[in-house]
């Protein structure tokens, strides 16, 4: 029961694409969006930083 209910909810989900421009930050709550992301281009430039809020 705990697995359907949990592929319903993935399966209903709308992925958010965010539109970089130079200069962005996103902060994303890893906590709610577990680990969810697509590939990105490689040449893209991209660097991810990782920091830790504890509460």
């Amino acid at each position: 029961m705990a697995l359907a209910l949990i592929e319903d909810r993935i399966a209903a989900a709308s992925p958010q694409a965010h539109h970089w421009r130079q200069g962005d930050i996103l902060i994303i709550d890893n906590w709610r969006v577990l680990h969810g992301r697509s590939p990105s281009d490689p040449r893209s430039g991209r660097r991810l930083a990782r920091i830790l809020i504890d509460a």
